[in-house]
């Protein structure tokens, strides 16, 4: 085993120096971040304040990694806040390690080039990150890198590769079989009219396992993309099972803001059914996709709501259930919809078939439902208008989108 030292850091003065940055670092994030919090936030906390200081190094030509010494290690971070693969990984490491969390390096390519990541045990747990591509520049980041399992990494990673030479010392364990899906909830509060933050998750599942019977919610599905509009991004897919707690109301919020071009906007955050799930409380979904090709969502004495620019295409199956699909972006049902009560529709785009026992139109209700192809079938068995004002006008708007 032999140990070799850069001649830059040859100097005790300049060892002394570049440990003093060191301890000022550790200090800092101490400051920013609370060390009493559980792994899963400490490690989102980490990831965070890495990415917010930092940007990657590049020779004076813009597209070549930088070759000094100094862009390969922590010291980038701490002199320069810049760095290539290894600076983001060893800082990630020595940050994480400081907090009491187990992080180690992983060597391989990604992306046809020699690269650095990592490794993070969270709850007994590994799963993979790669703070480098989770950067977008301009002190941008997103999360589609964080805690990825062994599938998902292998994707554009190959872990392990001998291209500089080098025998490993020790072997890799082994890593989760599932992604993160980090989910941050909150619980109204009646005294400050805000959402108090509850904590973050690593699934929806998990969050709503712990939902309270007498709580309104919300839980916000992480921006895996940042404000970047790449048409290469991958989507990172929510999965839900199940809802079983009993709540008041929750609301579940995804997003889309990220632009394809001028005039469209990418999928919002994608929600897919692992089984039949029955909603027996009432719950929004805003700005996502509900998808499953072989499961269905069944509204049992309940309501769902859509809102902002979202998407359905599960099916939806009815107890005496009310569906409400109201934004102001827009809204696409695409599969098969059975439902009792169907109202505030506005700015709904229905490409596959519909059937409500009631169509119900209330005081100030713009009833705008567009269909996209001459093969939807509509049946609308009752149709409540309830104008209690005379002076109210209102608008059924039926037509077929083109």
């Amino acid at each position: 085993l032999y140990l070799t030292v850069s001649e830059s850091y040859i100097s005790s003065s300049v060892r002394t120096n570049y440990n003093n940055m060191l301890d000022a670092l550790v200090n800092d994030a101490k400051t920013n971040i609370d060390a009493t919090a559980n792994d899963l936030e400490l490690v989102l906390k980490i990831h965070d304040y890495i990415l917010a200081k930092t940007e990657y190094a590049y020779e004076d030509d813009g597209t070549t990694p930088k070759e000094a010494i100094w862009a390969h290690n922590i010291i980038g971070f701490v002199e320069n806040h810049k760095g290539v693969c290894e600076s983001y990984a060893k800082t990630f490491i020595y940050l994480s390690r400081k907090f009491g969390i187990e992080n180690i390096a992983v060597t391989g390519t990604s992306k046809n080039q020699n690269h650095m990541w990592n490794m993070v045990k969270i709850d007994d747990i590994y799963y993979e990150f790669d703070l480098t591509w989770d950067d977008n520049g301009d002190k941008d980041f997103g999360y589609n890198y964080f805690g990825l399992s062994l599938t998902d990494v292998e994707k554009d990673h190959v872990t392990g590769s001998q291209t500089y030479g080098i025998s490993y010392l020790y072997g890799l364990p082994s890593v989760s079989d599932t992604s993160l899906n980090l989910t941050k909830l909150y619980k109204y509060n009646p005294d400050t009219l805000l959402y108090d933050y509850q904590g973050i998750y690593k699934s929806i599942n998990a969050a709503t396992a712990v939902l309270s019977e007498d709580g309104d919610y919300k839980i916000e599905l992480v921006n895996y993309f940042g404000r970047i509009n790449s048409s290469s991004m991958d989507y990172r897919t929510y999965v839900l099972s199940k809802i079983e707690s009993s709540f008041n109301s929750l609301s579940i919020l995804g997003t889309y803001n990220i632009k394809a071009s001028e005039n469209s906007y990418y999928s919002p955050t994608e929600i897919t059914l692992s089984e039949d799930v029955k909603l027996t409380n009432n719950v929004s979904f805003d700005s996502v996709m509900l998808s499953s090709d072989d499961y269905k969502l069944t509204v049992s004495n309940s309501t769902l709501k859509l809102k902002g620019y979202s998407k359905l295409t599960c099916e939806i199956a009815d107890e005496n259930g009310t569906l409400i699909a109201d934004s102001d972006d827009q809204i696409i049902i695409s599969s098969k919809v059975v439902i009792t009560n169907l109202k505030e529709i506005r700015n709904t785009i229905i490409s596959g078939n519909l059937h409500a026992t009631n169509l119900i139109v209330d005081n100030n209700d713009l009833l705008n439902l567009k269909l996209k192809t001459a093969n939807n079938e509509i049946i609308v068995d009752n149709l409540n208008i309830n104008i209690n004002d005379n002076n109210i006008n209102y608008i059924i708007n039926i037509r077929k989108y083109k």
